[in-house]
């Protein structure tokens, strides 16, 4: 090297520090930066001279994660918990990466681990809430879940996570109070309009869904799934009023989704299927005008066209074809639906009155003693689930949660 090249250098070092400390620091700050390259090398740097330093381990395992290098992260992580096995930060990163990888029961001894140490760290219950997720711990998850609503009340990402899950389970009163508090702060949130609109139409409240559908439409324009979900809550209305006036609107969404958004469905076979319903209701009640039969068989016909293993279109057309004295047709669509589902009682039950219309009593017996066994099985596996969800429920003191 000659005398000029290593007076350079000297100069150029001069005012760099290469201290620990100072390796440390740049370290943090490359990472506040996004420069998770940059602060691994920073981090390794401070660990070459001080290599149990655990404010580097911590550092650096956190930037491997960034990298998506998680074994490397994995590692420091391990590292730095054989010395201090109750660092909040690397347990929750540890119990993350286990989880990640699908190690369910060694990331939940680390996360439970933590939130014994920290109960309110909201990261480490959202990792176990998708673990329990995961093993469908339902009971467990929705724990996880509550705490970390009372610590982070009004989250709206977090709420809408709520509203999922207690979607998914069935738990429709809870999920409209966890979405009425969201459209309280944010009253033009589509997603929650159309989830509490659907959750109206479960409860009984159709008249409510309808009003939620129209208002999100109102804010974002017409909308296919939007359009179809009111139409159903038209026709629930429909069934408590003695009038046609709201089959008739359910007929016209319907209708309109059908002409004009049909490349927004992923299964028209449905819409058709629900039209058919309201058609049928119109005529029904209409003495002068029963050509809603024949729309409504030409809509069923559609129903099982697109979806041949549509087991509820099959029933609708066959009981209307006996409503109308097809009696052909009705056997027809019975023996259709049950190759499909052998256990669906309802057709059975109607097969077995056609049997007995056509003075064919031995199999309409053969049906009725089928639903018998069926209704036996029902009601042990009914029994069973009962006490299933009832054990569930004491064991983690939440049956106050639970719908009996």
């Amino acid at each position: 090297m000659s005398l000029n090249t290593a007076t350079t250098l000297v100069s150029a070092t001069a005012d760099i520090d290469f201290s620990t400390a100072s390796s440390l620091q740049r370290g943090r700050e490359a990472f506040d930066k996004n420069e998770f390259s940059e602060a691994v090398g920073l981090f390794s740097l401070t660990l070459l001279s001080e290599p149990s330093n655990a404010d580097a381990l911590r550092a650096r395992a956190e930037a491997y994660f960034r990298l998506e290098e998680y074994q490397k992260s994995l590692n420091d992580a391990t590292q730095l918990l054989a010395t201090a096995p109750d660092d909040i930060a690397m347990l929750c990163r540890r119990g993350t990466i286990l989880a990640m990888s699908g190690n369910f029961d060694l990331a939940m001894t680390d996360l439970s681990r933590l939130l014994r140490l920290e109960p309110d760290h909201v990261e480490g219950r959202l990792r176990r809430y998708w673990v329990n997720m995961q093993e469908r711990q339902l009971h467990a998850a929705e724990e996880d879940l509550r705490h970390i609503l009372i610590v982070l009340p009004e989250e709206t990402p977090i709420q809408a996570m709520a509203v999922h899950f207690f979607l998914q389970t069935g738990q429709l009163q809870p999920a409209n109070t966890v979405i009425s508090r969201i459209l309280d702060r944010e009253p033009e949130n589509i997603e929650m309009l159309k989830y509490r609109g659907v959750v109206w139409r479960h409860l009984g409240v159709p008249d409510m869904a309808v009003a939620d559908f129209s208002k999100a439409m109102d804010i974002a324009g017409p909308n296919a799934e939007l359009l179809a979900e009111r139409a159903i809550a038209l026709i629930e209305m429909g069934k408590r009023s003695l009038t046609n006036k709201y089959y008739k609107r359910a007929v016209y969404d319907f209708t309109w989704v059908l002409d004009e958004m049909a490349d927004q469905l992923a299964n028209t076979a449905l819409i058709h299927f629900h039209r058919a319903q309201a058609f049928a209701f119109v005529a029904a009640r209409n003495w002068f005008d029963k050509s809603g039969y024949q729309h409504a068989l030409a809509d069923y016909a559609e129903a099982v066209a697109k979806k041949p293993d549509f087991v509820e279109a099959f029933f609708g057309r066959a009981t209307l074809h006996w409503q109308l004295g097809h009696v052909a047709e009705t056997l027809e669509d019975c023996n259709q639906l049950i190759s499909l589902q052998s256990d669906h009682t309802d057709a059975l039950h109607l097969r077995a009155e056609v049997y007995l219309k056509m003075k064919e009593p031995e199999k309409a017996e053969a049906d009725f003693q089928a639903i018998d066994r069926l209704h036996g099985i029902l009601a042990r596996q009914q029994t069973q689930s009962m006490e299933e969800n009832r054990s569930a429920c004491d064991h983690l003191d939440c049956s106050r949660f639970c719908r009996h």
